[in-house]
Order: C-alpha cells, then sequence, then structure tokens
C-alpha cells in the first residue's frame, strides 16, 4: 500500500545528497505535480518541462531541505512559483507580439486587437494609478523599470522588507481590480518582480 507521504528519513537523506532518495521523492510526486501543471498550462509538452524543471530545482535547493518541515508543501510552493513564471511569460511575451505586431504594421488602420491592447494597458494603468503614492512608486520601479527591490530599497532608503511588502500589496490591489474585469490572465502579468 502506497505511504501518504514521503518519510522524513527519505527527506533528510536527500539533503545528504541522496541520490536514491532524490528518485523516491520523484517517483511518488512526479504524477501529482504532472497534472498541476497541466493545470496551469494546459499543454502536455510544457508540463513535462515544468516538471523536469521542478525537480532541478529540488535537486539544486536539496542541501536547504528539512526534514522537519511539512516537505510536500516546499516541494509544490517551488512548482507553483515556476507555473506563475510560465504564466506570465507566456503572457508577456503573447501581449508585446501582439504589440510589436501592430507597431511595426505598415497600414495605418486602427484593429480590433490594438484596441484591445490599449484597453488592458489603460485598465492596468488604472488600477496602479489608484494605489497610494509611495506604494505605486515602489510598483512602478519594479515593475515598469525592472528594479529589484534591493535597489528600490536603496534608491527610496527603505528597508527591503518594507519594499518588499508595499510590493505584495500593490500586487494583491492590482490583480483583484483587474480580476473584477474579468481580465484574470492580464493579472497575472502585473506581478511584481521578487527577487
Amino acid at each position: 500500500m502506497r505511504p501518504e507521504k514521503i518519510s522524513s528519513d527519505v527527506v533528510k537523506a536527500l539533503a545528504n545528497n541522496s541520490e536514491q532518495a532524490f528518485e523516491t521523492i520523484y517517483h511518488f510526486y512526479k504524477d501529482r505535480t504532472y497534472f498541476f501543471f497541466i493545470k496551469f498550462c494546459k499543454d502536455t509538452d510544457q508540463a513535462e518541462e515544468l516538471l523536469q524543471a521542478l525537480f532541478v530545482k529540488l535537486w539544486e535547493k536539496r542541501e536547504s531541505v528539512r526534514s522537519d518541515t511539512n516537505f510536500e508543501s516546499f516541494l509544490f510552493t517551488i512548482a507553483k512559483h515556476l507555473a506563475l513564471d510560465f504564466l506570465k511569460s507566456k503572457s508577456r511575451e503573447e501581449l508585446y507580439e501582439l504589440h510589436a505586431l501592430y507597431a511595426l504594421s505598415p497600414t495605418p488602420n486602427v484593429t480590433e486587437q490594438d484596441v484591445y491592447f490599449h484597453e488592458l494597458q489603460s485598465m492596468a494603468n488604472l488600477a496602479i494609478d489608484a494605489l497610494p503614492e509611495k506604494r505605486q512608486i515602489i510598483y512602478r520601479m519594479n515593475y515598469e523599470e525592472g528594479l529589484s527591490i534591493a535597489q528600490i530599497s536603496e534608491t527610496l532608503k527603505l528597508s527591503p522588507h518594507t519594499v518588499k511588502a508595499q510590493l505584495n500589496k500593490a500586487s494583491q490591489t492590482v490583480r483583484l481590480y483587474l480580476r473584477s474585469k474579468g481580465e484574470v490572465i492580464l493579472g497575472l502579468l502585473f506581478i511584481p518582480y521578487i527577487f
């Protein structure tokens, strides 16, 4: 009979570089994590890639795994971040490609897609403009200028903890606003870069 969870001894062995423990964990979780990824990307090839990325990352982080914590929660947190990164990059690429396509188009006619793209951008800007001033500045520095938490912290003379907290609050506000307008995927584009 299959156990409900991986034993702490296996997790401890993984942290001590055991390839056998890694294989045990892989076979125990591969199906569940694969179906988790399928829900996100709706593409079997991409789900396979994300599955591989998950276990590569697990192996890279093996020494930081603790046997006295919830290993499954640890593993699925990594999986969630990989899935969100995939959705963010996919959606950004699609929007940028669409924007570039019409920006470079030789015809001056405004198309339906072009109008939609600008409506989405305007909707996002409304949500960002409604943020409190300091939070808005931090959010724009991160999202629009691509500055890291450390860079924003240094520029604004704030603690990294404060910057990260403000980014998380801003991101939540923007996502809720866009979700209320039915733009769930667009909401994923405006998750800040937490690095």
